[in-house]
């Protein structure tokens, strides 16, 4: 695997003029949400540059928060109207994760859901910005996308962005909520890495970097979301957590989190954070993880022998509780991601995922 171009610092946006003097696009796809785009100060940096630079911008933004077939299908028309030489994705996981299915489904068109990809034409150039320190997507060969209301990820090496420019100063305007939602998926992420089947010592170091970074900073984040340290960290940490789940993906408390999203509309972070607790005293408890890396969790995370009531004092310190509404056990259950499922140190039987589930939406 080739490593990804990527430049993380505060300011780095300033650093597209280099992506732009690479490839001289005339005219670029700017893929933004429909208002974050300027919300988040991305607009003042880079609409500037762009039009110091000469360079036509068609703005893309017409796709829901969670991006679906319809949407993809609106951006394939769009593509194919502008015809654009470079493709920059500006916003969250959402907005990165259209920009890639679209990059990548105008060179290899054909079923997006299918096993095998034809290529019909080159890879425009995409670089991604990330405006919340969370989803990773910036870093990663795979992307989401929903059909008929069910979670799917589309998974191929050309998903993954040319660069990934992280510039924390975006990333001052996301509310403590949801600060707390993207900061947790990307913790969850690096610890999910880290215990994973698939793991290497790449995807270790990274992991571990990216615990260390977010751990402790998320609660302090949530109480102080102008914090220029804890905003620097958490930015960077979660790009490292995106490198992590691109070498391993992700195990048990992502496959459990989808069915939260999909059907009780729990951002995917806080959908994550219901689950954790419990799924973590079975991994930290059964056979499956090495004693090493039990040891060197429990020592990062301050864990003792109840793992699952420390970690669900950390999430309900940042806010990431179930929500007082009735829940059907047999409809989340029967929704688990089996493939993500099976990255996961410890098995988990359909008596396990029953208890899971009925804690987590009891912990309240």
């Amino acid at each position: 695997m080739t490593e990804q171009a990527h430049i993380i610092a505060p300011g780095a946006a300033a650093r597209l003029e280099g992506f732009l003097a690479e490839f001289k696009p005339r005219r670029v796809m700017l893929v933004t949400g429909k208002a974050s785009f300027e919300k988040c100060g991305a607009a003042e940096t880079i609409l500037p540059l762009l039009e110091r630079l000469h360079i036509e911008v068609a703005r893309f933004c017409d796709f829901a928060p969670n991006p679906d077939t319809k949407g993809l299908a609106r951006g394939m028309e769009y593509i194919r109207n502008t015809n654009p030489d470079a493709i920059i994705a500006v916003g969250g996981g959402s907005v990165i994760d259209m920009a890639k299915l679209i990059r990548f489904s105008y060179a290899y068109p054909g079923d997006i859901f299918g096993d095998t990809h034809t290529p019909t034409a080159s890879l425009i150039p995409l670089a991604a910005l990330p405006t919340t320190a969370g989803t990773g997507s910036e870093a990663t060969h795979f992307a989401v996308l929903y059909h008929n209301g069910i979670k799917h990820s589309i998974e191929h090496e050309h998903i993954r962005p040319d660069i990934a420019i992280v510039d924390c100063t975006f990333t001052y305007g996301t509310p403590p909520y949801l600060t707390a939602c993207a900061g947790f998926d990307a913790l969850a992420q690096a610890i999910e890495a880290y215990w994973n089947r698939n793991a290497t010592p790449e995807s270790d170091a990274l992991a571990l970097n990216a615990i260390n970074l977010l751990y402790t900073t998320l609660p302090r984040l949530v109480e102080n979301q102008y914090d220029d340290e804890c905003r620097a960290k958490a930015s960077e940490g979660a790009y490292m957590a995106g490198r992590a789940i691109d070498i391993t993906k992700t195990t048990a408390p992502h496959a459990f989190s989808y069915p939260f999203t999909s059907h009780y509309s729990y951002p995917h972070g806080h959908a994550v954070a219901l689950t954790f607790p419990s799924i973590a005293q079975i991994n930290m408890s059964r056979p499956g993880m090495p004693e090493s890396k039990r040891n060197e969790l429990k020592l990062i995370l301050g864990l003792g022998e109840d793992i699952a009531s420390t970690l669900s004092e950390y999430t309900a310190r940042l806010g990431l509780t179930p929500r007082d509404m009735t829940y059907d056990i047999d409809l989340l259950a029967s929704e688990i991601n089996l493939k993500r499922l099976a990255n996961n140190p410890a098995d988990i039987d359909a008596a396990d995922a029953r208890h899971i589930l009925q804690t987590a939406i009891n912990n309240r």
